[in-house]
Parts: C-alpha cells; structure tokens; sequence
C-alpha cells in the first residue's frame, strides 16, 4: 500500500485503532465462548493465542501455528477514510467493522487447521470443503447470525434463501458440479461485489453458500453432530446422502 508509508501515518492509524479498540477485553470474552464450542467438538485440536496487530491494510487476519492475529486496522469500520483514499471496494468495507472480527478470525484459523489442495478438485470438492468449513461455523456460533458467519447482508441472505431453486438449477443445468476449471470454479467462490453469471441481486461466493446448504442437509441426516467424521466425509457422498434438493 503505497499510501502507508510514513511515519505520520502509521501514527494515524494507530491512534485510530485505540481510539476504536481502547481494550480487548470484550473481543477476549467473545474469543473464549467460540473457542470453548470449538473445544467441545475438536478437544485433541490446539488453542491458539489471539494477538492483535497493525496490518498496513494488507492482511485482516493472519495464522500460524499457535498464533491467531487479528488486523485490528482492517476493522475500523466501512466509512472509515482511509479505506476510501486506498480504494477498498464497497462490497469489502461493508464488512471491515467490529462484529465481524471474531467469526472472520476463527473462520480463518479453521481454514487453516483444516486445510484443503484444490488442485485437481471439482466445483463440488471445492463448495462441500467450504461448506464444512461453514457448518463448523455453526458449531463454534450457535447463537450468531448466518449474515456474521459468511458476510452477507441480511438482503442478500433473504435472496440467497428466496432463490435457492434456481441457484441449485443453475449449478446443475450447466453442469458446475463436476467441472475442474479452475476459473470457473472460482467465479463461484470469491469475494466481489456479486457472483458473475447471476442476478446483480446474488452476492458473491454462491458456491461457499450452497455448498453450506448442502453440509447442513446432510448433517441434519446423521445421528450425531461428529465433526471430524464430517470432515472425513467424500463431497460425493455427502450431496447423494443430504438428499439435497430445494423445492419451490
């Protein structure tokens, strides 16, 4: 970021990251509730120490092995002027505030804990690795909203649910599925301000959220919430035994 080079505005953001985050202790409370769920399902899995820090703008979160750092400077919230004079898109500083920097954090440190090759993997590989990810979301959150956990406005969340028929359709119609084309594989699962190929009304990422309805379908046909077993499960055999598939 050539903007931050200086001194005087390192200082800045430094002081507005105090201003903003004076203490920890509430983000502190909030880390221990998630990870105490996520002890509960994962007890032979580490816990790592939480540590924030001074990004320069570049990484909101950052993991290491026994480290979860959190840019407190990528969260003072989407009016926040430097992000305008950087540039930072719309559809990225919506969700540059406070109340997301739990769930982004510890989705972030169980992406790595769990981590995933996509080489070689196919649309469904890729969505069902997401949406285990996310359903896990949902394990260590129980009481947090859905928009929090995958970074949807509350609209796009209704439109998502509202379209679900024709979200599944499109998937299936153009045979997504089982295509290994990376770059088409990613129109579905990266961040932007909606999903290329849809509706200006979808958000992006639609694979990461049907792949999450697909998760939770199948979870809801198990005995028991067993998360590594989830984890172990084949992306073919989760879609078939979720018996996925929305109804108008």
């Amino acid at each position: 970021i050539t903007l931050f080079t200086n001194d005087s505005e390192i200082k800045e953001v430094y002081n507005d990251v105090i201003s903003a985050y004076p203490d920890l202790n509430s983000l502190n409370v909030d880390f221990s509730k998630a990870f105490k769920h996520y002890n509960y399902y994962f007890p032979d899995r580490k816990i790592p120490e939480v540590a924030s820090y001074i990004s320069g703008f570049n990484y909101a979160i950052a993991a290491s092995d026994s480290v979860l750092g959190v840019g407190l400077d990528m969260y003072l919230g989407k009016d926040y002027e430097y992000y305008r004079m950087i540039g930072f898109p719309q559809y990225k500083t919506n969700n540059m505030s406070s109340e997301y920097i739990v769930t982004d954090a510890i989705k972030g440190w169980i992406a790595t804990e769990f981590e995933f090759n996509p080489v070689d993997k196919d649309m469904l590989e890729q969505i069902i690795h997401h949406g285990k990810i996310m359903y896990i979301m949902d394990a260590v959150f129980p009481y947090s909203e859905d928009t929090l956990k995958i970074g949807y406005t509350k609209e796009q969340l209704e439109w998502c649910t509202n379209s679900q028929v024709n979200i599944w359709s499109h998937f299936v119609d153009n045979q997504l599925l089982f295509s290994t084309n990376s770059k088409e594989i990613m129109t579905y699962l990266n961040e932007g301000p909606f999903t290329p190929g849809m509706p200006r009304e979808s958000p992006s990422k639609i694979g990461v959220w049907l792949g999450w309805q697909i998760v939770r379908a199948y979870m809801e046909r198990q005995d028991e919430v067993d998360l590594e077993k989830l984890l172990q499960a084949k992306a073919p055999d989760i879609l078939k035994n979720s018996k996925y598939k929305p109804r108008k």
